[in-house]
């Protein structure tokens, strides 16, 4: 009975934990949005790819940088980067179509997911290869 309630307790501190993480998260991806807004506001600084920059800062900070928060007690880093992934892949496809400027290899956190990203596609390949390579060994040592 002590270990269940015990058990009980554990869980509950940590359930708390993951709440406070998430508040820390939701914190952190407002000051990011508030820090790009601020930037836009300012206007060009006269350097190139300005929008393209700042809309660059934003993803890192609120993609990257608060998503890290989110490691830890509550989720794994594997788990944190499927969702950083999954928020980039929707950013990624807006950014591409409205500003003419964006070039992904420039922006270290989209960069990071592309490049997952083609390495997912690749290892599916190769798997899908192999595959077909034993059904090709099977049928042709059963011929």
């Amino acid at each position: 009975a002590f270990s269940a309630v015990s058990d009980a307790g554990i869980i509950r501190v940590e359930r708390e934990a993951c709440v406070e993480v998430h508040k820390k998260f939701e914190t952190c991806t407002s000051q990011a949005y508030e820090d790009y807004k601020a930037a836009n506001e300012a206007g060009e600084d006269g350097r190139p790819d300005w929008l393209a920059r700042k809309s660059c800062n934003y993803m890192t900070a609120a993609v990257e940088d608060c998503g890290n928060m989110l490691i830890g007690v509550c989720n794994t880093e594997d788990e944190v980067t499927k969702l950083k992934d999954q928020q980039l892949k929707g950013i990624l496809a807006q950014l591409s179509s409205s500003i003419a400027e964006w070039d992904s290899e420039k922006c270290p956190a989209v960069k990071s997911h592309v490049d997952r990203m083609k390495a997912e596609q690749t290892e599916a390949e190769d798997d899908a290869c192999v595959e077909i390579h034993n059904k090709y060994e099977t049928c042709t040592s059963q011929a």
